[in-house]
């Protein structure tokens, strides 16, 4: 996964809490399974294009049938929240939610702006 700041100050990413649900309808909260670290001394530079890599090693086992439903869109969402400090040391956090979905010529990710996964703090 690729991170970005958009915001007007540094931060520095320290980690990310992330899950997928599968299934025709996403549950109404998230539920995050994973956690991976940021590298110490991680830096998002404010309003940059630069961008911090963080490797998610996360897995998910599917179980018989999912595959080819997820295949056709609609049936699988990833969710995640980006926990940083901003320049004061103070600790926040930034939920997003996208959908795997059938975009007419294909498959894609979609944003999903379920207030629930789009946190800010």
């Amino acid at each position: 996964m690729q991170v970005t700041n958009r915001g007007a100050k540094k931060a520095f990413p320290k980690e990310i809490i992330y899950g997928w649900a599968v299934g025709d309808a996403r549950p109404d909260e998230p539920a995050y399974e994973h956690l991976d670290k940021f590298p110490h001394n991680s830096i998002l530079d404010a309003n940059s294009q630069n961008l911090v890599s963080q490797r998610l090693t996360g897995v998910h086992i599917l179980n018989a049938g999912e595959w080819s439903k997820i295949c056709r869109g609609n049936y699988l969402w990833f969710y995640c929240a980006i926990i940083y400090e901003d320049f004061m040391e103070e600790t926040h956090s930034h939920g997003f939610c996208w959908r795997w979905t059938n975009i007419g010529m294909g498959v894609a990710w979609r944003e999903d702006r379920a207030p629930a996964y789009n946190r800010k703090t």
